[in-house]
């Protein structure tokens, strides 16, 4: 996937990425193609494939996107309470994108997504906090985007506020 500055490759995922989603509000994951996806994005095949492999590839960067703007927020913070209050808030504010992701069952990319996203948490760490990183990482990720999806899924979900009361709760932090 295409990891430079360039203004107009960035242009061409934006659309890309926005035309993906239109998409998905009308059909299957596994019935977008490539050559629909560019001509709703209107972008060459060759300016996709410049870009990404596969349409799994757009999807990821959809996702990517959304843990961009936790981390960003996040970056201000080290308060776990504060990293859950951004983490739930992101997640609601996109739930029209994660009920596709739900509705399509994609929950398993999304949660290797948060993985990747937050194992560059790892850099400023030390060597000896940085031990077995990966497995807690993919405890946290996993534990907290299912939570999340749970959430999500629940016609009778409990407010934000509640929930993040309920995660404070069940990883034994004080609640403020």
């Amino acid at each position: 996937m295409y990891e430079g500055k360039n203004p107009k490759a960035l242009l061409s995922i934006s659309l890309i990425t926005e035309a993906f989603i239109r998409e998905m509000h009308h059909k299957k994951y596994e019935e977008i193609n490539v050559k629909d996806l560019c001509k709703e994005a209107d972008v060459s095949r060759q300016t996709f494939y410049n870009i990404f492999r596969t349409k799994e590839d757009v999807l990821r960067k959809c996702i990517d996107n959304i843990f961009d703007m936790i981390l960003n927020q996040r970056a201000d913070t080290v308060d776990a309470i504060e990293s859950i209050h951004i983490f739930v808030k992101t997640f609601y504010e996109n739930r029209d994108f994660m009920d596709l992701l739900i509705r399509n069952h994609l929950e398993k990319i999304l949660t290797e997504e948060f993985v990747f996203a937050i194992s560059g948490l790892s850099k400023s760490m030390e060597n000896s906090q940085r031990e077995h990183l990966d497995y807690q990482l993919a405890f946290y990720a996993g534990g907290l985007t299912q939570i999340l999806i749970h959430w999500m899924k629940d016609e009778e979900r409990v407010s934000s506020d509640e929930l993040i009361h309920i995660l404070a709760h069940s990883i034994q932090l004080p609640y403020f």
